[in-house]
């Protein structure tokens, strides 16, 4: 996954990937299902506390749902290639 790891973290800033880590860590612990778009308002409530601590640290909901969708292409990429 370090190869996956460089390349997730050459588009993003260090509170972006603060909470890539933190998606990251649930994905180890939890499996495959909290990389489901479904579990991003859960991701945010543990992480942040509220949206709105999200969007101070992240941005806007849209940019959020793009961080969380976009880091996800590199996780398997070596294993692709």
């Amino acid at each position: 996954m370090s190869l996956a790891n460089s390349n997730i973290y050459n588009f993003v800033n260090d509170k972006q990937r603060d909470f890539i880590d933190f998606v990251l860590r649930n994905y180890i612990k939890d499996g495959e299902d909290e990389l489901e778009l479904s579990k991003l308002p859960t991701a945010i409530q543990l992480k942040f506390g509220s949206m709105s601590g999200a969007e101070r640290n992240l941005g806007s909901l849209k940019e959020i749902q793009k961080l969380f969708i976009e880091f996800q292409k590199y996780l398997y990429l070596n294993q692709v290639a």
